[in-house]
């Protein structure tokens, strides 16, 4: 995309902020979750499945300049396992500088008093935000998508604040395979006397040997903080300070 100088983008940012629906880099429509499903996420007898899931934050990610999606690798079973970036435009537009600034402030031995205090000033909070390990709970997979929806679009000072002074990385299914599985078992029952039953097999493949990928996603990126939010009571996330956990493992 061209840069003009002048007055020219406070206008085209005016502009854009009067329509109704929120616009991305390339001026294309960033749909809502409830467009693009045909239904409020959390709708009643509504689950949205895996695969249009990862249709949807791709097109967030094409659409928006906020959000990076990586898709990781394969989970257990084969589906697609993404983690969402999301910052500022000229935050994911230097996310290896920021990757090596957070290194620094993650195991700062060795480094430099010059080293550590440009970090201090110039690194960000990095939070990785994971959604629904047990798939069972559906509320957080469907809940994710209306996070990242209101982070790419949001212009309130509140969500500026948030995406100038953190990278958000989240992990909208920490269990795709689940997620499927529950899905469409739900789905094959749902009005029926068997609605809400719990599926006969397994749903938490990600016990095994190839369930790795889980467990690297975090740490790739030193994170300061992962939160891991379920579905079963509110207020009921799990927080963990990753750099202090992270430098105590390094020490001993």
């Amino acid at each position: 995309m061209k840069r003009v100088n002048g007055l020219a983008p406070v206008l085209c940012m005016v502009i854009a902020f009067t329509l109704i629906l929120p616009m991305g880099a390339a001026g294309q429509q960033i749909p809502s979750p409830e467009d693009f499903f045909g239904h409020e996420m959390g709708a009643d007898r509504k689950l949205a499945r895996w695969d249009k899931l990862v249709e949807y934050y791709d097109l967030l990610g094409e659409r928006s300049d906020r959000m990076l999606v990586v898709h990781m690798g394969p989970s257990t079973l084969g589906n697609p396992f993404l983690a969402l970036f999301i910052s500022t435009p000229e935050t994911i537009a230097r996310l290896d500088d920021y990757k090596q600034l957070n290194a620094v402030l993650s195991d700062p031995r060795g480094r430099s008093e010059a080293e550590i205090e440009r970090a201090i000033a110039n690194g960000k909070v990095v939070l990785v935000q994971s959604y629904a390990l047990h798939s069972t709970e559906v509320a957080a997979s469907q809940t994710a998508a209306e996070v990242a929806y209101e982070m790419v679009t949001r212009t309130d000072e509140e969500m500026e604040n948030i995406l100038e002074n953190t990278i958000s990385i989240l992990i909208p299914a920490f269990n795709p395979d689940g997620n499927i599985i529950v899905t469409d078992w739900y789905n094959r029952w749902v009005g029926t006397e068997y609605e809400g039953v719990n599926p006969p097999e397994l749903y938490h493949h990600y016990i095994t040997p190839r369930g790795s990928i889980y467990h690297r996603t975090p740490n790739q990126s030193d994170p300061t903080v992962i939160l891991s939010s379920g579905a079963k009571c509110p207020g009921t996330a799990h927080t963990w300070p990753i750099n202090m956990r992270r430098r105590a493992d390094r020490v001993s």
